[in-house]
């Protein structure tokens, strides 16, 4: 309790949960705009910070008490590309149709399309005029660094009782 180091964290603890409280805190339509901007203000303030850099929030969710719920950042959020063949058609369903009308079903395929033998272009020895003018090569604008993939092998959906769909 004597460590000059104390009152500082404690400080910072309090904060943090009252930041917490006020995060989880139900919004009420009348409210929305007045608590939105408080902690939006206060989210792209931490966002911002360099040192300690802050990749997101966690806070209690209001509906369970029990669980969590996550916020990640813009710089955080960057999903790795999935590895998918050049030529691949990927499908989804969200019901099947029975003689009672529609159920909700979920699925999702990919057909991948046999692989062909590439023909060889002639390149000049040491030089791909190709690649050095840029022929070919996608452009990505979004230069942030892939913190997030997806693991393709644990997708399920759940419903709730809202009847909405959630993919975890």
């Amino acid at each position: 309790m004597f460590d000059p180091t104390f009152l500082p964290a404690l400080e910072k603890a309090l904060f943090l949960e009252s930041l917490s409280a006020r995060i989880a805190r139900p919004v009420m339509p009348d409210d929305a705009p007045v608590d939105y901007l408080v902690t939006q203000a206060v989210a792209e303030y931490l966002a911002g910070r360099g040192d300690p850099k802050i990749d997101g929030i966690i806070y209690p969710s209001v509906q369970s008490k029990a669980q969590r719920n996550v916020v990640l950042f813009h710089k955080s959020s960057r999903v790795a590309d999935l590895d998918i063949p050049h030529g691949t058609e990927i499908h989804a369903h969200t019901y099947h149709s029975t003689e009672d009308g529609p159920e909700p079903d979920y699925m999702v395929w990919e057909e991948v399309p046999p692989e062909k033998e590439e023909k060889k272009k002639p390149k000049l020895v040491g030089f791909d005029v190709e690649a050095f003018l840029g022929i070919g090569v996608p452009r990505d604008p979004d230069t942030r660094e892939a913190g997030l993939r997806v693991n393709v092998g644990s997708l399920s959906v759940h419903r709730n009782q809202r009847n909405c769909r959630v993919l975890s």
